[in-house]
């Protein structure tokens, strides 16, 4: 049992403890330096950042198409509206 005006003990119980604050320190030191050396999120944002650019230049294109495409069957449409059928 711990008696405070056992020198000894006090000691040793000092050691311990800064030998556990020494072992958690090395383990903190440990998973930040693994968190930066870990590159799995930045090739997910990479992947992101392609998929966004895709999809900006299909809407582009098909905004710019769609435009095309609708005079075209506005003109067929006109021009069938002109027929008559005999």
């Amino acid at each position: 049992m711990f008696c405070p005006s056992d020198q000894h003990t006090k000691e040793t119980l000092t050691v311990l403890l800064n030998k556990n604050a020494e072992e958690e320190f090395y383990k903190m030191a440990n998973l930040f330096a693994r968190f930066l050396k870990d590159e799995s999120g930045a090739t997910a944002i990479e992947y992101g950042l392609l998929a966004a650019l895709i999809a900006v230049g299909i809407i582009t294109a098909a905004g710019s198409l769609g435009g095309s495409i609708s005079d075209i069957f506005g003109d067929i449409g006109d021009k069938l509206d002109s027929v008559t059928v005999n």
